[in-house]
């Protein structure tokens, strides 16, 4: 038996972020379990990778035979499936496995009604919102104005696929929708319908990032601003900076101190030039993918977790918001640049700056980035097929 061991689960570019932080921070047995080759699974700063099915049953086999040869295994989630695992298993694996998060409220910490509710007593701004748990909760709607977006409660149901967010732009969209969400809730799954914060989503999203300890303090935190999406207003990471107003610090700070969060939390918020408010979007309990803006603006919150978690003094970073850096996702930049229309502006505006940075490219670790720009070009030659 050895000493403990950094498990990252997942190893998309969030995963990757992580592997570079630990390794820069000179931890040895960093290992990575994904079910879908990706780009961590290929780093050579990886000591060990492993491949398994998207089932709980993989999860545990792998957990188990890890711990054969390490004394603890230090657990880094990267998404919510991973998440929900994690809590579903938890008595197999608790002797032997760090948690990251609480998994007696991880589930209601994810659930956005409770998030919702918890903004309203907390007065954190958020927008008007309606719940969906049965077919008769659609005659609610009349009481939002349009455009509205869906989303699922708990997105990572593990049998039912089920959309990321579906955006309602009148009474007509919402019609046609409706037979698909009635089978959906049929199979349990329950949503949220917000009216939509006004404005683009390009860098009108901010989120608040921070790692809290089990009797719920706030070992480490920063803030950052996401500049653009892929592949559209309601996507996913683009390019982002380490820009944030304090607001986004108290706010993130209350909410995620009042839900009793511990572990990795990431609340996001958009703001609405209506009223001037930042509107909580959503909260995660793990990693998101630009997590690397906290590195490079100067939070190591990843080595946080790992000197915590092996009962050793944590550092006390002060994030550097004085000097503005950007990271980008060269995958998605490309992506958009070819198919979003006008995208080359934001891109150019971007690109003056002066502290660029570029997710997944880390000197001497070649074989990721060659494998992502393979995954690059069929996506490319699969949305020209389209």
């Amino acid at each position: 038996m050895t000493e403990n061991c950094a498990l990252i689960l997942g190893d998309y570019i969030n995963g990757y972020a992580i592997v570079k932080e630990l390794f820069d921070n000179n931890v040895e047995n960093i290992i990575v379990v994904t079910y879908n080759k990706k780009l961590a699974y290929f780093s050579s700063m990886v000591k060990e990778s492993y491949e398994i099915k998207q089932s709980k049953n993989d999860l545990l086999s792998i957990l188990n035979t890890l711990k054969r040869t390490y004394s603890k295994l230090i657990l880094f989630p990267t998404d919510d499936w991973f998440v929900e695992q994690i809590t579903e298993l938890e008595y197999h694996i608790q002797d032997f496995c760090f948690i990251p998060f609480n998994p007696s409220n991880s589930l209601e910490c994810s659930n956005k009604v409770i998030q919702y509710e918890f903004c309203e007593k907390y007065e954190i701004p958020f927008p008007k919102t309606i719940s969906i748990n049965t077919k008769q909760d659609f005659e609610k709607i009349y009481d939002i104005n349009y455009p509205l977006i869906i989303k699922p409660v708990v997105r990572n149901d593990l049998s039912i696929d089920v959309f990321r967010s579906r955006l309602f732009q009148n009474s007509i969209d919402l019609e046609q929708g409706i037979p698909d969400l009635s089978r959906l809730i049929d199979h349990g799954i329950r949503f949220l319908i917000s009216e939509v914060v006004p404005g683009k989503s390009h860098g009108n999203i901010y989120a608040y990032s921070a790692y809290i300890s089990k009797d719920g303090q706030i070992l480490n935190e920063w803030a950052g601003r996401k500049l653009s999406q892929y592949p559209d207003d309601y996507g996913v990471f683009s390019s982002a900076s380490n820009e944030a107003p304090d607001v986004i610090l108290e706010q993130g700070r209350k909410l995620v101190l009042s839900m009793g969060i511990t572990g990795f939390c990431e609340p996001e918020f958009k703001f609405d030039y209506r009223d001037g408010l930042y509107k909580l979007m959503e909260v995660n309990l793990r990693s998101m993918m630009w997590n690397e803006v906290g590195r490079i603006s100067g939070v190591n919150l990843h080595y946080t977790q790992w000197r915590y978690a092996n009962d050793l003094s944590i550092p006390k970073y002060i994030q550097d918001r004085s000097k503005k850096v950007i990271l980008f996702y060269y995958k998605h930049e490309l992506l958009n640049l070819i198919f979003q229309k006008d995208y080359s502006m934001i891109f150019k505006s971007l690109w003056k700056e002066p502290n660029k940075y570029w997710a997944g490219c880390y000197k001497n670790d070649f074989k990721p980035i060659y494998k992502n720009l393979i995954i690059t070009l069929k996506t490319i030659i699969s949305r020209f097929k389209k």
